[in-house]
């Protein structure tokens, strides 16, 4: 399996530092205004599907002909 390395210099980073506090995020937008923002063109390049390892399990986020976005385990 060929695994691409992911140009990270587009990444625009968090806009405020990480916070391990539940009730710092009250609200949904509280918590986006927190994330990162990845374009998915980054992540997928050219093709229409990526694996994406986390806490030691596989994902497969992949991109359907309607354009969405399917993350399976």
């Amino acid at each position: 399996m060929m695994v691409a390395k992911m140009d990270t210099s587009k990444i625009r980073p968090a806009r405020t530092p990480c916070v391990t506090s539940p009730q710092s995020a009250t609200t949904r937008d509280d918590a986006a205004a927190k994330a990162s923002i990845i374009d998915s063109q980054i992540l997928f390049g050219c093709g229409k599907l990526i694996y994406i390892d986390h806490a030691g399990q596989r994902y497969t986020l992949r991109v359907t002909r309607e354009n969405k976005l399917i993350l399976t385990k």
